[in-house]
Parts: C-alpha cells; structure tokens; sequence
C-alpha cells in the first residue's frame, strides 16, 4: 500500500453516469495504474444500468443504451476495479463529491473502504492556481495545454487527469495567475485525505449507504423495511449518534404490530430522503424576509467567499453567526457542498441543524441556488 507521503504510485479513476443525480447510475468506469509518472496498466469497463441513461448524459459522453446493453452489471464489475485499484493512494478530479460517493452506493460495505486515501485534483488545483477562476477538468487542460482524449469518457478522462495532476505537481507551473505573470512561490507539500474512519463513522456510513439503496427507486416495500431493521438492531452500538436514533426509533414504531401500511411506508421515506438530502425548498415567489434571521453557512460557495456570502446576507437585514445552535434561523450549505456530507456522513454543522431540526427548533437548511432570490434583487 502506498503511505500518506508516497506519490511514486496510485491510481486515476473517472466515472460516467446515467446522469448528475446521486439516485442515478455508473455506466462506465476508467482507470490508470501509475508508477513514477508512467502509465503501467489500465482499466476500463462499460456497465449496464437498469435505467435508460438519459439524452442529455448521452450527448456529454457518447455513451448510448445499445452500447452498454450486453455489458456487465456494476456488481460484476466492482470487484475486478477493486482488484485493480488494490490499496493504492486514488488521485481523480472532483471525485469527493461524485464519484466516490457513486462508488460507495453501489459497492455498499465493500465501498465504504475504497480510497482510504486520495487525492482530488479539483481542490488542489483550487490551491495551486487560486487565480484560474474555472477548475474543470477542461479548463485545467486548456490552461497547461494538453489535449484531451476521448474527452468525457471514463478512461480518456483519467489521462487527462493524471496529465493535470503531474503538472499541479510542478511548483514552475502553479501557484500563478492565469496569464502566467506572478512568479511561483515555494512548492507546498501535498498530504494525500486519509479517510481513518472510527467504528461509528464507518457505521453512520454504511446507514447512509443503505438508505440510499432503499430510496433510489423512489418508494419502500417491506422487505427492505425489514432488512433495515435487523441492521439497526445489529448495530445498536451507533446509539446517540444521528441519524441513528431517529430512524431506529420510526423503523421501530412501524414494525411493532408487524403490519406495514402504505402510511407507514410513506412516512419512512420522507424520514429516509430527508436524513439523505436535508436541503429544504423555499419558493421564489413572492417576498422572503431575511431581516432578523440568524444565519450561518457550511461548505464553499461559487458565489464567492464566506465574506461575500456574509456582506449579501446582512445587507437583507440578516444576523450572521459562526455557529448552529438553537437560535439558528437558516444554515445555508454552499453549491460545492461538504465533502463529508456528499461521502456519506455530514458535515458538523449540517448534522448539528439536522439533530436540533430533530427535537423541535425551527431550522431550514437551504442550498446556495436559493440566495440568487436576494442576489438579483
């Protein structure tokens, strides 16, 4: 296995999808094996989804229903990528937030442990070039002047990748602005993320996982009600920990006259989605008063900076707070989101509102598209 500080040797890994939903589905994965700059050995497998990708997938990656309609299943396919990937430090581009998570859905358990450790290039390029503005993958390549291959499929994307991870590596050609002017400062040192999970953080993980298997079709049946309970009894030692106690306690209520009604069934996926996704919708219609409000943010913003954020809140007459307590109005989550949350676990303040929003308070938590209603005011 390679250590936290050894970059000699890992993997680059690309993803495509049936769509950008977290319920849609992985249609082809891509991969590189590199030892000391150099391509060693690759990977690269179509899968066939059990949902029609839809059109708009289809004209960014190629990737037709005819094309994967013969190909292997993901359950097929992920345990020859594992055998692949072995324990390698994983390098790919925003993989924190859309691939890994994918990966860890599907694999369930399994994938909770993949890329223990792993570099994302999209927020070290945000570090290395902090005056680039864009940090996608094609601007990145367009910026070092590299030309893509099979732009926008699994295994092209990773040479790119690796191509722009080698040069966000070179101290000569970051940390600069983008017309090149700014002399390059000293080269930080890139720690690899080690995802050293505790027992009831691999655990809190793994509820998150099955949550999502649950809801991806949109509704519950029985047996995966069932299922989930002997989980939850089976992993008691996650009591005190949300949102554990919450669904324990509903799973609980439901099963007790081991009758499940359409009711009950109904109501635990509201319960399900919302542990999943506890982003709440405002309308954009009419007037929202912010005045008075008590607000704090979590996550990064493509607004711009916190500061910025703060500066177009209290010009609406909002309190700006560091903090979530009980007094919390509004936590408002940034477009790039947490990367604990998106892994399956949540970030801080995200979980602190969603246990407060448990016991009574009165908190939303808003998503940063809903501030464009006072930013075009």
């Amino acid at each position: 296995m390679a250590s936290m500080h050894d970059l000699s040797q890992y993997i680059v890994f690309d993803l495509e999808t049936t769509g950008l939903s977290r319920y849609d589905e992985i249609i082809e994965i891509g991969a590189l094996k590199v030892q000391d700059g150099e391509v060693q050995d690759t990977f690269a497998a179509l899968v066939r989804p059990r949902c029609p990708i839809q059109p708009a997938a289809s004209m960014i990656n190629g990737i037709t229903d005819s094309m994967v309609r013969n190909a292997p299943f993901i359950e097929e396919v992920l345990p020859d990528f594992f055998g692949f990937a072995g324990e390698l430090l994983v390098v790919g581009h925003n993989i924190t937030t859309f691939d890994l998570p994918f990966i860890r859905r599907f694999a369930g358990r399994e994938g909770a442990f993949f890329a223990q450790t792993y570099i994302d290039t999209l927020a070290l390029a945000k570090d290395r070039l902090p005056r680039l503005g864009s940090y996608s993958l094609s601007t990145l390549c367009d910026y070092f002047r590299i030309d893509p291959q099979s732009r926008h499929r699994a295994l092209g994307d990773c040479y790119s990748t690796n191509e722009c991870f080698l040069r966000l590596m070179d101290p000569d050609l970051c940390d600069i602005s983008p017309n090149r002017s700014m002399p390059a400062r000293k080269q930080k040192r890139v720690v690899p993320f080690a995802a050293n999970y505790s027992e009831d953080t691999a655990g809190l993980r793994e509820l998150h996982v099955l949550l999502m298997d649950i809801t991806s079709d949109q509704r519950i049946d029985p047996a995966e009600v069932l299922r989930l309970g002997n989980w939850l009894l089976d992993h008691q030692n996650l009591r005190g920990n949300y949102p554990y106690d919450r669904i324990y306690e509903q799973v609980e209520k439901a099963l007790e006259d081991g009758v499940l009604t359409e009711e009950e069934l109904d109501r635990l996926l509201s319960l399900f989605l919302s542990c999943l996704s506890p982003v709440g919708k405002i309308s954009c219609d009419g007037e929202f008063c912010l005045n008075g409000k008590c607000i704090c943010v979590s996550g990064e913003f493509k607004y711009g900076s916190r500061s910025d954020v703060k500066t177009l809140m209290e010009s609406h007459g909002a309190i700006w707070k560091d903090g979530v307590t009980g007094k919390t109005d509004i936590l408002i989550v940034g477009e790039n989101g947490s990367a604990a949350w998106a892994l399956g676990s949540y970030g801080g303040k995200i979980k602190k509102a969603m246990e407060l929003r448990a016991s009574g308070c009165a908190i939303e938590i808003w998503e940063e598209t809903k501030i464009s209603i006072f930013r075009c005011e």
